[in-house]
């Protein structure tokens, strides 16, 4: 997307097979998130966090081909979100007066 700058994997942290959480930290410039994405039989559930502390009125944009859903974090930089299918998952992360910064599109399957 134009005028958008990617934010990088990190560290991908799994698991063995059939345990669970999944954790993934994505980093950029200033910016680095942590999102924990816990499998449930036919959706995932997904909490996060944004450091350092995000400015009021950050939003997080929670994206799959399908759907997309916005969290706005706490003053601490927490969000989640449940429901999301099983596939292709990308976080946009909108500060106000700085470009929105994206993760690369990871897909998560149990």
């Amino acid at each position: 997307m134009t005028g958008m700058r990617g934010l990088t994997g990190l560290a991908g942290v799994r698991a063995g097979a059939h345990e669970e959480p999944r954790l993934l930290r994505f980093g950029a410039d200033d910016l680095t998130i942590d999102i924990e994405i816990t499998f449930r039989d036919s959706y995932l559930d997904l909490a996060g966090q944004v450091h350092p502390a995000p400015a009021r009125g950050t939003r997080v944009e929670i994206r799959t081909p399908h759907i997309s859903k916005i969290r706005f974090p706490t003053e601490t930089g927490q969000f989640a979100t449940t429901g999301l299918p099983h596939g292709w998952l990308s976080l946009v992360c909108h500060r106000p007066n700085a470009r929105p910064i994206a993760t690369n599109w990871q897909c998560i399957r149990h």
